[in-house]
């Protein structure tokens, strides 16, 4: 029998269900002749796509240089080092597949596309601190290459403006101040989309450089999009033209009001032939809201359309600078971060009071205090902020993804940290007064009324999302500062006039946040927000919630998000369902700002700096755990290094 009927039989058996069998059988049949590409091939298929195994390992080193030349053989051992996280040799592999290898192989074009997306999704910023842990040159290459296979095979494929939309984020990893390559990559090469592509798949790109930022390539797509005939019924370019004016241009705010205008008059066509973003159809509402709040129209026209309430506030009377100082959300370390706090604060407007500005001071958070719960299922990073710093550099080399997955190198210590998520604490105004600053106006809500009130609601609409959940916790706190001011208001004899709200758990404040807050107020405008900067956040057509500077007109506005939050979700609401999707982590603040015409500005870390503080603990802290997990641990190398620590 020869070697191909060899390899049919064995492959035939793979078939009926017997893997490790067939897996046996061509192995040997390998052996016996280590240049035979189908039986290599089908060693690979099996040993990869049907288990994980180390198999491809074994046979490598009697592997022909034509084979280990072969796209789909590359592929395959692409896949077998992903599987076992060597991520850098994955993409050295993957390297010599291009698309048109595969083309004919609906599998091997799926799995290379799937793998694209996991490398991307994986790779290291290059300025992260463990940067000296890989080698930087050739990841540099290697995520270069990624990211412009992955955006070329896109454009091949323009039609389908979600695909494009959701790829992009997934593949573009973010930090505050500085996009990854990738963002460059992708936005150069989504300038030189085909002439003929769509107006939905140029809106997509547009959304998409707006929201990383990219100004010069921005401007470019908005004069190709205005030159189309079909772009004011494009929700989508509008809503992405009309942040572009505000935030990148202003010599654009003409076209982008008329865009507006026309956008709101004209009826949107049937799209059904070019496949719009799913987002246009919130785009729309969020657009045509915002036309009727700037033309100050009643409520019944918001509840007409679907949209949300409009905020109508009126101006704070000229009698003199009063800034309220909110910090809103749970108190976690407050022995740690208030004092701290309060004294980054202070110092920051004590000229803005010597030049006879007012100050106040709040805090509205919960009663019951702990840290955010940790879950095994949680993505990784958040075990590793609070492990001790000599633990957290180790474990970086080993690219852990979930918290599950350091149970294995420190078991004791992961289940711990786990525990403690759960513990808790009663705060009283007391205690917060003595931690933060003693005249300092407190509102203390329980959890369980917030569950009675609206969390038992999201829960039904969202199922149990954590995420959905806080966020409408987050909205309960930052609201409750409408009756703080209030009694400010009464306090000082002076209505306030700007406020600036905080998040309890920041640290290592930094920079001239002062400074900005008094040349903003002092520029005259009305209706404007002034935030942290947040490329992710923006992205994902939100913004950063860490900080907010507002004047009056947005202080209302934020004041409301709560009960507009509810008004999305109440049964038999009037309010479309597509705002739904807004009710993610920052995104329902930049819609209700949006819909507000509110003028946003962002503050890059690198002017104000600050830390979330995430309760890392230190290796004393942590001593009983560290040695018994050095008795646990079945990794190589880990009891040694624990031992060194005690």
């Amino acid at each position: 029998m020869s070697l191909d009927d060899q390899v049919s039989e064995w492959v035939a058996i793979r078939d009926a269900g017997d893997v490790a069998a067939a897996s046996v059988g061509l192995e040997a049949l390998v052996a016996s002749d280590p240049s035979h590409f189908r039986a290599t091939l089908e060693l690979l298929v099996v040993t990869t796509t049907f288990s994980v195994s180390d198999v491809p390992d074994r046979i490598l080193a009697g592997m022909p240089e034509s084979l280990r030349a072969h796209p789909h053989i590359r592929l395959l051992m692409a896949h077998h080092h992903r599987q076992n996280g060597r991520l850098s040799e994955a993409m050295t592999w993957l390297r010599g597949v291009p698309q048109e290898a595969v083309a004919g192989v609906p599998s091997f074009a799926r799995l290379r596309k799937d793998l694209l997306a996991a490398l991307a999704s994986h790779s290291v910023d290059l300025a992260s601190p463990f940067i000296d842990l890989l080698p930087s040159q050739q990841m540099h290459a290697a995520r270069l290459m990624v990211a412009e296979t992955l955006l070329q095979d896109l454009i091949a494929s323009i039609d389908a403006p979600d695909d494009l939309f959701t790829h992009l984020q997934e593949w573009t990893f973010l930090r505050p101040d500085a996009l990854h390559l990738r963002a460059d990559v992708f936005a150069r090469l989504l300038s030189h989309l085909p002439e003929n592509a769509p107006t939905s798949i140029l809106s997509t790109a547009l959304a998409y450089m707006v929201a990383t930022r990219r100004w010069d390539e921005a401007r470019q797509m908005v004069d190709r999009l205005l030159r189309k005939p079909d772009a004011a019924s494009d929700a989508v370019f509008v809503k992405a033209l009309l942040n572009f004016a505000d935030e990148g241009d202003p010599a654009y705010a003409q076209a982008a009001a008329r865009m507006m205008v026309d956008h709101c008059s004209v009826t949107a066509p049937d799209d059904s032939a070019r496949k719009l973003r799913t987002a246009a159809v919130l785009n729309a509402l969020e657009v045509k809201a915002r036309k009727l709040r700037l033309d100050l129209q009643p409520p019944e026209a918001f509840a007409a359309l679907g949209s949300l309430a409009p905020t109508y506030a009126a101006q704070a009377a000229p009698v003199g600078r009063h800034l309220y100082v909110g910090l809103f959300g749970q108190v976690r370390f407050g022995k740690y971060l208030l004092a701290p706090l309060a004294d980054y604060l202070q110092q920051q407007f004590s000229a803005f009071v010597e030049s006879g500005g007012s100050l106040s001071f709040g805090i509205a958070t919960w009663k019951d205090s702990g840290q955010r719960e940790l879950q095994e299922q949680d993505g990784y990073s958040f075990l590793r902020d609070l492990l001790p710093v000599p633990i957290m550099d180790r474990l970086a080399s080993h690219r852990l993804m979930q918290v599950r997955d350091a149970a294995a190198y420190i078991p004791t210590i992961t289940r711990k940290l786990i525990d403690e998520g759960r513990e808790t604490q009663s705060l009283d105004a007391a205690t917060l007064q003595g931690q933060f600053i003693a005249d300092a106006l407190v509102s203390i809500e329980d959890d369980e009324r917030y569950m009675g009130e609206l969390g038992e609601r999201l829960k039904e609409v969202f199922g149990n999302s954590v995420p959905v959940l806080n966020q409408g916790r987050m909205w309960n706190r930052i609201s409750a500062h409408r009756a703080l001011v209030a009694e400010a208001e009464q306090r000082a004899a002076r209505p306030v006039t700007h406020a600036l709200l905080i998040r309890s758990d920041l640290t290592s404040l930094s920079g001239p946040l002062g400074n900005l807050v008094d040349a903003q107020i002092r520029s005259g405008e009305t209706n404007w927000g002034m935030f942290d900067h947040d490329p992710h956040a923006t992205y994902i057509e939100g913004v950063g919630d860490r900080y907010m500077v507002v004047d009056r007109a947005a202080f209302e506005r934020l004041m409301d998000g709560y009960q507009l939050l509810q008004s999305i979700v109440a049964p038999n609401t009037p309010v479309n369902a597509a705002y739904r999707v807004r009710l993610f982590p920052h995104t329902h603040l930049r819609t209700i700002l949006f819909e507000h015409a509110t003028k946003i500005r962002e503050v890059l870390r690198s002017s104000v700096e600050f830390e979330i503080y995430r309760g890392r603990r230190t290796v004393e802290q942590l001593r009983a755990e560290i040695e018994e997990d050095a008795r646990r641990t079945t990794v190589a190398g880990m009891a040694e290094f624990l031992n060194s620590l005690v």
